[in-house]
């Protein structure tokens, strides 16, 4: 009970001193008693201390009421709203001062040539990332082309299956996204679709996109080649990846 009561007491002192107002008005209060306090800590007898206050410091009810409250109320409210109003064209200058070091500092980067260690270093960690992720495309064709085992291949006499009507249609099977895509490069002219065209219209995952042209390309239902133009592979539908499409469109 007693430890409950004195957490309590402690916690309303700390909550009082720690406010800006009364942690204000104790450092100002200080600052304009500050004699009060030599002559507390002073050598001097208690009764001397209490002496000298009553009779030296407070002698008056204008010592009391002006040094012991009106003025450090007064130096308390301006620092409070005085004080920021002073301080902000300050930090105001010394932030634009800052952004305008930094924009500096941007700029002699940006013009700095890189030295050859530097330059290696870049190349190198580029090279890690393009492995990471010809890791993982490799990874992902290996667990498609796992799941699709069970069906058989287009071999590259089926792509001439428009000459040979009576050839059967090959049973490989496209997920929804490959056949978005086939159908897509099937509705366009012969290349007119970039492989970031074609990222960008199905989702923005680089990743999913290039696997699924990965398994048409191995499926013989399109054809890649590389535009000058857009600088970018280009893809066009062959004549059994535009067979698989209406085949799909039927009811």
């Amino acid at each position: 009970m007693i430890d409950e009561v004195t957490r309590s007491i402690r916690s309303q002192i700390y909550e009082r001193v720690s406010s800006p107002l009364m942690g204000a008005f104790i450092i100002n209060w200080s600052i304009w008693n500050y004699r009060f306090w030599l002559v507390i800590f002073s050598a001097l007898d208690p009764r001397e201390k209490t002496s000298f206050i009553d009779y030296n410091l407070y002698s008056n009810a204008c010592d009391v009421w002006g040094r012991g409250i009106v003025f450090p109320v007064i130096s308390t409210f301006a620092y409070i709203y005085g004080y920021p109003l002073l301080v902000k064209p300050v930090f105001i200058y010394l932030r634009n001062r800052q952004r305008e070091l930094k924009e500096i500092r941007q700029q002699i980067d940006d013009e700095t040539v890189l030295t050859k260690e530097e330059a290696r270093a870049v190349w190198t960690s580029a090279q890690a990332l393009l492995a990471e992720r010809e890791l993982e495309i490799e990874k992902l064709t290996r667990q498609l082309q796992n799941t699709k085992g069970n069906y058989e291949l287009p071999n590259s006499e089926d792509a001439d299956s428009t000459e040979k009507p009576d050839r059967p249609f090959p049973a490989a099977k496209l997920s929804d996204l490959e056949l978005s895509v086939l159908q897509a490069v099937a509705s366009a002219p012969d290349y007119a679709f970039t492989e970031t065209q074609l990222i960008n219209k199905f989702g923005g995952d680089r990743l999913q996109v290039r696997t699924a042209l990965d398994w048409l390309l191995e499926c013989k239902f399109v054809s890649e080649q590389y535009s000058q133009a857009a600088m970018d592979q280009s893809f066009a539908p062959l004549p059994l990846g535009r067979k698989y499409v209406s085949r799909a469109l039927q009811p």
